[in-house]
């Protein structure tokens, strides 16, 4: 499919069509060459032809209030402006709501025709726009066997699987703290049961009873031991919060960002029950969105707020090991103490620290104790059932989860080795065949210097010259201006001959603007000569005179100059 006529009614600037219309009809698939001086609206006009085909323009606020049309062979008619883009396409008219789609079906997809239109600016052709992993993308998708497509869907496939699986240990690290403060739990409720037990049985076997006549006749002995228990109760209690202490201090060492994305495994949507994954939380603080609902936030102050937190903890985690060796060495000390008066006086061996309180509680009313004793173990053998439940429900859904993990892991490798096959096969050979494709029309187009192109698997592109002395393109300075033009313009002959003949596309039709602007006269002939020799249909602009006479053969359209678009445009 080739251009055979356009209509430029209103673009961009009023100036540009003020004269009237800028229109060419009846071309019959021969160059076209759009020529005038500086300021006459070359560079627009280019994008007006850009704008008609894709509604978009390169370098070019294209304002509003647009009128273009553009007349294809096969009957196929596309404009673009007030109200909205229309199509004509094989006798019939179609609004805006299927006018993409026909110009996808019938003509390709929109990367690939936006590759056929160099600006002359050199930052902005198609080598220099794409990044490296696009390039290979674009051969990829000219190859027509949807390679690149199918590499992309199953990336996504893979993304996909990550975030499950992230979804997933987040919920499994959050259930695994779960099980681990109902295993504390358990292990609290088990003491309490076993020191229950040793006070009913103390009570019913009536050896309470000695033991409160012991301390009766001895109340300095009952206060030894009261008092060296409550202080190790209290002993304990400080170790604990300690612990709490070392281990908030020991979250604090880490980064802020992970000491936030760690904090959401804790947090359950109300509404979707789901957990935020760490992709997901990492994306949205970088956006400055909160990790967490997404709402636009200025999540600074948070990170302050962390960050002042973790200067302060700088060194406690140091001072909080060596408080708790100091409280647990005192509670061993205790401890020691009240062994000692056990040994000393063995008719008070079996009392713990439950039988000391109750003595004191119930001033010594065994009857009393007793029936607490009973009471309190019947509790905790009912929380001991209860709790044991609830572990195992948490340790089954770990299991689960770990199960589910295990399955998404094996389906992404899956998916992620289907990857490196695709790349490593079928990507290499069709790079290779593209690079040998290259290299034929760099060749020819610019026999005087052209060198060996070497187009690598992550895009990057090398030249090569007979005596092994390597170039890189994207190294600024390592090429000249006229290299990366006939680099730029090779390329895209290239991929619109690979996607030809694959069916890719059917688009004949190169854009250029001002292409040969950085060209000396020698590489300008070589050019148009290698230009003139190919059935590919290429529009022209240019100021130059010279391209006017070598380009005598295309159909002509000549633009006035207008100086009001001095404000507008490079031209």
């Amino acid at each position: 499919m080739k251009v055979q006529g356009f209509q430029i009614e209103r673009f961009a600037r009023p100036e540009l069509t003020s004269g009237g219309p800028i229109e060419l009809q009846g071309v019959s698939d021969e160059d076209i060459l759009i020529r005038g001086e500086n300021q006459s609206g070359k560079t627009h006009t280019f994008n007006a032809l850009l704008y008609s085909l894709l509604g978009e323009t390169i370098a070019l606020q294209r304002g509003h209030g647009n009128a273009v049309e553009l007349q294809l062979s096969g009957d196929l008619e596309i404009f673009r402006g007030e109200p909205g883009k229309k199509i004509h396409s094989e006798g019939q008219d179609f609004g805006p709501d299927k006018a993409e789609d026909i110009i996808r079906d019938r003509v390709g997809s929109r990367d690939l025709l936006h590759t056929h239109f160099l600006h002359s600016r050199l930052n902005e052709l198609p080598l220099e726009r794409l990044p490296q992993s696009q390039r290979v993308s674009r051969v990829l998708d000219a190859t027509s066997d949807n390679l690149s497509e199918r590499i992309t869907e199953l990336e996504e496939q893979v993304e996909e699987l990550q975030a499950d699986i992230e979804r997933k240990e987040a919920e499994r690290n959050s259930k695994e703290r779960y099980r681990r403060r109902r295993q504390r739990q358990l292990s609290d409720i088990r003491s309490q049961l076993e020191k229950w037990s040793t006070v009913e049985d103390l009570a019913e076997s009536g050896r309470l009873a000695e033991i409160s006549d012991v301390f009766q006749r001895d109340p300095e002995l009952e206060r030894q031991i009261d008092e060296l228990t409550s202080e190790k109760r209290s002993l304990i209690t400080d170790i604990r919060e300690k612990q709490n202490e070392r281990t908030r201090a020991k979250e604090l060492e880490e980064e802020t960002r992970e000491i936030i994305i760690k904090a959401l495994e804790e947090f359950i949507c109300p509404v979707c029950e789901e957990r935020v994954n760490r992709g997901e939380a990492d994306s949205r603080l970088d956006n400055q969105h909160c990790p967490f609902c997404d709402q636009s936030t200025d999540v600074k102050e948070t990170f302050r707020h962390l960050e002042a937190e973790k200067q302060q903890s700088e060194g406690q985690a140091e001072e909080i090991n060596r408080e708790l060796e100091e409280l647990r060495e005192r509670r061993d000390e205790v401890d020691s103490q009240i062994q000692t008066l056990k040994k000393e006086r063995p008719e008070i061996a079996e009392l713990n620290s439950y039988a000391v309180d109750q003595l004191r509680d119930f001033d010594h009313d065994i009857d009393g104790i007793h029936a607490k004793a009973r009471e309190e173990r019947a509790e905790a053998e009912k929380a001991l059932e209860e709790y044991s439940e609830k572990l195992e429900n948490v340790e089954a859904a770990i299991a689960g989860l770990d199960e589910k993990i295990t399955d998404l892991e094996e389906k992404r490798e899956s998916k992620q080795a289907r990857i490196d096959q695709l790349e490593n096969e079928d990507v290499s050979t069709k790079l290779s065949d593209f690079e040998e494709t290259w290299n034929n029309h760099y060749q020819q187009i610019t026999p005087k210097i052209a060198e060996d192109i070497h187009l690598q698997r992550n895009g990057e592109i090398v030249l090569v010259n007979a005596d092994g002395r390597r170039r890189e393109y994207d190294r600024r300075g390592d090429l000249a201006d006229a290299e990366v033009v006939l680099l730029n313009l090779s390329f895209v002959i290239s991929l619109n001959q690979t996607a030809l003949d694959r069916g890719s596309i059917d688009w004949e039709t190169i854009v250029l603007d001002e292409p040969f602007a950085r060209l000396d006269r020698g590489l300008k002939e070589d050019a148009i000569d290698y230009l003139r020799s190919l059935d590919t249909q290429f529009i022209l602009t240019s100021s130059d005179e010279y391209i006017w006479q070598e380009l005598s053969h295309a159909t002509t359209l000549s633009l006035q100059r207008q100086y009001k678009l001095t404000d507008f445009t490079d031209d």
